[in-house]
């Protein structure tokens, strides 16, 4: 890999915030649907999520099943990355309101995420094998914002301490 200007793709540590976002319930919810059902409103989901983040300057690192891992302040630096994850989980919940109303009209089922954002600082850069390589951010922060998402309820943002210090 070569080093692109201010870009590193080699490893680095960086602060960043990160947004981990899940659905609800969704193992249940998904053994009552048709396979085509289930992709159907994952995608649905996911174009209102992708939207929001893109908008607030989020890289979608990556899904995991019915859930998003989304980063701020990488590749490179963003003012406010702090203040940008929290805006974009709370637009996120305001957006699956207004879906769950077109949902309900159209007889579907409602959906509901949970939402943790952790900011700190992280190891990025480009992992993987020769073929095949992701950008992505590793570390214990990681490992904290999705703790934090896993123990949000339906429809609810939970932040770390330390975004709460930067955004408060």
């Amino acid at each position: 890999l070569r080093e692109r200007g201010d870009l590193k793709l080699r490893g680095e540590k960086r602060t960043v915030t990160v947004l981990f976002a899940d659905i609800r319930g969704f193992t249940p919810f998904v053994q009552k649907l048709d396979p085509e059902k289930v992709f159907e409103m994952l995608n649905e989901y996911f174009s209102v999520m992708v939207d929001v983040v893109f908008k607030y300057g989020g890289l979608l690192d990556k899904y995991i099943g019915d859930a998003i891992m989304v980063v701020y302040n990488v590749p490179l630096d963003q003012r406010y990355h702090e203040l940008r994850a929290v805006l974009t989980g709370l637009e996120i919940q305001e957006r699956i309101l207004v879906l769950n109303e077109e949902r309900v009209a159209r007889n579907e089922p409602a959906i509901s995420a949970g939402i943790g954002v952790n900011t700190a600082e992280v190891v990025a850069g480009s992992l993987g094998a020769a073929e095949r390589l992701e950008y992505t951010v590793i570390g214990a922060g990681v490992n904290l914002a999705q703790r934090i998402e896993s123990q949000t309820e339906r429809g609810k943002l939970f932040i770390s301490e330390s975004t709460w210090l930067k955004v408060r």
